[in-house]
């Protein structure tokens, strides 16, 4: 019975050893967790910083990419009412030039002569309408362009000559005003390209921002 006795108070004290450890293990975790949920406390103020400091930023360049977009909007819309001006200015010398190409041509043959002298002829015409040059003088030259070159009088060749000079004057005119268009144009053009590459630059850094406040 002795030995009875005992073998059950050793084994009753390794139960109660044992259920000591559990419960020192428990504490200890216990702690561990109250530990790592006073340092996440800790740590929560400046995290909470860190995010507010990110979202900053993201508005900031959110603000920064929509500047940048009207701005680019701005340039791109006044380059274009620019080019519109400059390519005016620029098919009207392209048309000019045709028309002198035209007259001298025609200087040499009848329009009446071939295809290519009646379409030169009616060019000549329409030029001559639209720029709005002397009526008088250009039914002359009209007249005096259908006939061979041969047959023209003096009249015939000075009228030419004073058609051709109005022309050639009207096209200076274009020149100058082509000229007067090119530098506002390039200086249009190049701020329009600034200011897309700054709209695409906003855009990159308001998304790399936007991802910087997500993973925070």
């Amino acid at each position: 019975v002795g030995d009875l006795l005992q073998t059950i108070c050793v084994a009753t004290q390794q139960a109660v050893e044992e259920a000591q450890g559990q419960v020192d293990g428990v504490d200890a975790d216990r702690a561990a967790r109250h530990a790592a949920l006073a340092a996440a406390q800790d740590a929560l103020p400046t995290l909470q910083a860190a995010v507010a400091a990110r979202q900053d930023i993201e508005a900031t360049a959110k603000a920064t990419l929509s500047e940048a977009n009207e701005k680019a909007a701005v340039e791109t819309e006044a380059e274009s009412s620019g080019k519109f001006s400059y390519d005016e200015a620029a098919a009207q010398v392209a048309e000019l030039l045709a028309a002198l190409e035209a007259l001298v041509a025609l200087k040499g043959a009848s329009a009446d002569s071939s295809k290519e002298g009646k379409a030169q002829h009616k060019q000549l015409a329409h030029v001559s309408h639209k720029y709005a040059l002397d009526k008088t003088l250009v039914e002359a030259v009209l007249k005096v362009l259908r006939k061979e070159p041969d047959v023209r009088q003096s009249f015939d060749v000075v009228s030419l000559g004073i058609f051709e000079e109005s022309l050639s004057k009207l096209l200076k005119d274009f020149e100058e005003r082509l000229q007067l268009h090119e530098a506002p144009q390039a200086e249009k053009a190049a701020a329009a390209r600034a200011a897309t590459e700054a709209a695409e630059a906003a855009e990159g850094a308001c998304g790399e921002s936007e991802a910087a406040v997500k993973a925070a």
